[in-house]
């Protein structure tokens, strides 16, 4: 209800602080001679993760789940949380196809939370 609508800024603040600070080890990198050739390779892993956490929020947020439990479930099968993130962030980049990514991701994000995430705690 009212508490809920609140507080939601309160938790898009936080997951924003949160992508702040996992920005910082790909801005470091950038400025290493030598090793700044690594440095898209960071940014592509670190816009996958993102993007799989804010999609994942969707449906996890629905049900309750809060951000540190969320990204707990996700580290728990990395390969399906980056591979839909890098998924996503394909779809962002062709021309068209971007168009429907936001409901795609959306889509695939509660597919993955009801096939995949929520049986991990007995959520469902």
């Amino acid at each position: 209800g009212l508490v809920e609508a609140l507080k939601a800024p309160l938790f898009e603040l936080v997951k924003i602080g949160y992508f702040l600070i996992l920005a910082i080890p790909p801005i470091i990198l950038s400025f290493i001679p030598l090793l700044n050739i690594l440095a898209p390779f960071a940014w592509a892993q670190y816009g996958a993760w993102i993007l799989a956490v804010e999609y994942c929020d969707y449906p996890m947020g629905n049900g309750g789940i809060r951000l540190s439990e969320q990204r707990s479930r996700l580290r728990a099968d990395p390969m399906l949380a980056l591979g839909f993130g890098a998924g996503v962030m394909t779809l962002t980049v062709i021309p068209v196809l971007n168009l429907v990514a936001m409901p795609a991701a959306v889509i695939g994000a509660t597919l993955i939370w009801c096939d995949r995430l929520a049986r991990r705690r007995d959520d469902i």
